[in-house]
């Protein structure tokens, strides 16, 4: 077979809801190399995300979602930090707290964002 014909046949494996794993042991069954089966499926997976609007205008892409979520939890994170040394400092507040498990979960969607849209 072609290649264009093996790539077709993922994308219609695809299409039936067969799992990547059952696509992969299909291949290999059919003399595929372990290796580049699961290529296939990969570029199959890739050009179906951007056939149902992955690669669209910049905010329907995932990248930009993803980088304006995390920049917005980075915010909400140093917020509420700043919130709190302020009560401490001006109000006695005899505790207080630093919401870095927000900033970083912001970062790490950030960086998750900036790599989709590097990447497009």
């Amino acid at each position: 077979m072609t290649p264009a014909r093996l790539q077709n046949y993922v994308s219609e494996q695809l299409e039936t809801h067969k799992t990547r794993s059952e696509i992969v042991d299909e291949l290999v069954a059919q003399g595929i190399d372990s290796e580049t089966a699961p290529e296939m499926v990969t570029t199959s997976l890739d050009a179906q995300w951007r056939y149902e609007g992955g690669g669209g205008p910049a905010l329907g892409r995932i990248g930009p979602r993803h980088m304006i979520a995390g920049l917005l939890l980075m915010a909400v994170g140093g917020a509420a930090t700043f919130a709190s040394a302020y009560s401490v400092i001006n109000f006695g507040v005899e505790v207080g707290y630093i919401f870095y498990g927000a900033v970083f979960a912001g970062a790490m969607e950030f960086v998750y964002g900036l790599i989709r849209f590097l990447d497009s």
